[in-house]
């Protein structure tokens, strides 16, 4: 499921993905702002965040949050993210 947040002073929408198959729906969008970003790397590319959350989110990897920025139709930002339950550490 998609949740929706607006945030009215920054004229930005945050929308969160739960599920790796909706990651489908943004893939043109999320490339766009790869090639617009210097010195990035692979591990923060569509590529290879789909096929991670497609093979290890879950029970292994955590549950799916995936936080997309909006300024109207743009993306202009991607916080690939994961929730698990447990301790950092000892």
């Amino acid at each position: 499921s998609t949740i929706q947040a607006e945030a009215v002073h920054s004229q930005l929408r945050i929308e969160w993905l739960t599920n790796p198959a909706e990651m489908q729906a943004v893939a043109d969008d999320w490339m766009a702002l790869e090639a617009e970003v210097r010195n990035r790397t692979v591990l923060s590319t569509y590529d290879f965040l789909a096929t991670w959350y497609n093979q290890y989110a879950g029970d292994y990897g955590g549950a799916t949050l995936i936080g997309l920025a909006w300024r109207g139709p743009r993306l202009v930002g991607v916080a690939p993210l994961t929730v698990r339950r447990g301790r950092i550490g000892r």
